[in-house]
């Protein structure tokens, strides 16, 4: 197959890996939880992810996108997830390996 078509479809060499984060959220007020939202897409950004999924009631089911193999995939995953860890508004996640 072709280098621009391998591309177009993201096989092979061009393949994008990502994980799946699921987690509960503490009861917030207004203010704190725009200030979670603002520290939360924050290191998203800095760990150059993208994101994809939902908050709703207190819970959180994302795919979380770490871009095309050879980027670093696992020490941004893992940059991340430390983070998160840090974050109080967050009781409880989980993620999957990168796939």
């Amino acid at each position: 197959m072709k280098k621009r078509l391998r591309k177009k479809l993201r096989i092979g060499e061009f393949r994008e890996l990502s994980f799946l984060l699921k987690g509960k959220l503490a009861e917030m007020d207004e203010a704190t939880e725009n200030a979670f939202f603002e520290k939360f897409f924050t290191l998203a950004e800095d760990c150059c992810l993208a994101l994809e999924g939902t908050f709703c009631a207190g819970e959180f089911d994302l795919e979380v996108i770490t871009g095309q193999i050879g980027l670093q995939n696992e020490a941004r995953r893992e940059a991340f997830l430390e983070g998160v860890k840090a974050l109080p508004e967050i009781t409880e996640f989980d993620a999957t390996e990168l796939a």
